[in-house]
This record gives structure tokens, sequence and C-alpha cells, in this order.
């Protein structure tokens, strides 16, 4: 805990990221991270095995668009930056392993191909920072759809974490209609794929949760199931897979006590 509190006070971000949250997250997800690498490793193979066979099918390979970078544990950075000009990394906040990573990457080839830019994927932090208790109407974000030169877009596990901090904004600031709160997190998700969309000529490729579910390990008995994009209605995915995102150990005393875990199940989808 105090590594992950001098993390936060010496690690740059944006002010908005800061705020909503964007940057303790981040910081966060590297914790776990050390914590869970056995029971994470399928997934993260999945999702690099998945970008890789999207990046085969591009007729061109100038530039890489990847949306959700953060640590980039998930991320096959270095067979990426074999096959493309320029890889794009956009996330809210670049860790310093990430920046490291690059760096590195950069010393290795001999020259910068990777750029690394902390951008507001929904173009909607600053409104809720300056108006904290009200829902704004959610718009089709424009990030990058100027560039015309982008041949592969990929959203790395982010869709379904897109309301979650701005929602938990509104309702620390008063905001609590649940109807209209549900109906932004839909609106964003909804506003996320038709981003990607407006990519025309790129290969898109969503890697994203599709389902949250709390098992319990000793009969494999599923006790719940949520659905993390808020009733958003998805293509068909062209592959699944679990995460075990929660193991036994992770999860509060009591549900350990009942041997319980939340796995996730990840889709891969084509657009």
């Amino acid at each position: 805990m105090i590594l992950e509190i001098l993390s936060y006070l010496t690690s740059p971000a944006p002010k908005w990221a800061k705020k909503l949250g964007y940057l303790t997250e981040s910081i966060g997800i590297e914790a776990r991270y050390e914590r869970c690498k056995k029971a994470w490793e399928s997934h993260l193979e999945n999702s690099k095995q998945a970008i890789l066979d999207a990046a085969e099918t591009c007729k061109l390979k100038r530039t890489a668009l990847i949306v959700g970078s953060g640590p980039g544990y998930d991320l096959p950075l270095e067979e990426l930056a074999i096959e493309f000009n320029t890889i794009i990394l956009l996330d809210a906040v670049h860790p310093r392993c990430m920046k490291s990573r690059v760096k590195k990457l950069h010393k290795k080839i001999g020259h910068e191909k990777v750029i690394l830019f902390s951008g507001d994927i929904t173009e909607l932090c600053d409104r809720l920072i300056q108006h904290p208790n009200q829902i704004p109407v959610v718009g089709l974000p424009s990030l990058y759809h100027g560039f015309p030169d982008i041949d592969l877009v990929v959203s790395l596990n982010i869709a379904s974490q897109l309301s979650i901090s701005p929602t938990t904004w509104l309702q620390t600031h008063g905001v609590d209609n649940d109807e209209a709160i549900t109906k932004f997190g839909h609106d964003l998700v909804t506003a996320h794929l038709q981003w990607m969309l407006k990519f025309e000529k790129a290969v898109k490729l969503l890697i994203c949760d599709r389902q949250w579910t709390t098992k319990e390990i000793l009969q494999g008995r599923v006790l719940e199931r949520i659905d993390p994009l808020d009733g958003v209605k998805m293509p068909r995915p062209d592959k699944l897979w679990n995460w075990q995102i929660c193991p036994v150990e992770e999860m509060p005393k009591a549900d350990q006590a009942a041997n319980l875990s939340r796995e996730n199940v990840v889709g891969a989808h084509i657009l």
C-alpha cells in the first residue's frame, strides 16, 4: 500500500485522470498483476494472440492505434513494432512500466515509432469535472478520425470499464437517479463502438468483457452473472475465453471463506 501511495504522488497524469480516479486505477492494476500473474496468464496470452491475428489481416501496416494500452501486459508491443511504421498508445494514464518498455524498444530499434498519448476517449471528462452533479450528453468521440493512415484499431479490454469512473464520480457528487446513470453507461459503450466503426478502412478489433461471474470454485457453480456493458448489444465474438480476474485469495475475506472467485468472460470481435 505504501508503494502504491508513493507511486500516486510521483506519477504524472492529466488533472482529469487524477480527479476521476484513472491514475489510482492504473496503479491498482499494476499491484494486482503482481499478485495474480499466474491466474491472468491465459487471458493475457489470448489477448495478445487476438491482436496479432488481427494485425495479420491488415493489407497495409502504416499505423496501429491501441486504445486502453495501460501497463501493456496484454499487448504484443514488440511484435507490432516489427510490422507497423507507427504505433499510437492511447490511454488516460501511461504507467512507468510502459514508458520504460517503449524507451527500451526505441533504443533497440534505433528510432522512435511508438507514440504515448494521454487522452480522454469519451471526450467527457472535463465536463464531468466542471459539472460534477450533471450527467453529460454522450456524443460521438472524434479522436484520431482525421488520421488517414490508421490501418489497425484495437480497443483493449476497456469497453466494460468506460462507465465505471464517470458513474462513480457522478454518484459521489449526489447523482442518485439509477435509471439515468444506467443509460449514461449504456450510451458511453455505444459511442465507443460507433467511434471504432468510423475507422472505415482499418481492421477494427474489440477485446472486452462480455460477462462478469462469481463462482463457487469447489463445485464450479455460477452464483451471479452481471452484464458489464450496460445492456449494449454486442456483435458475435470471433473468440471467447475466461479470465480469472479475482482468484479466491483476492476476494474479500467472507468470500474467501465461501471459496468464491470472480471470472470474466472475454470476447474478441472483428468489427
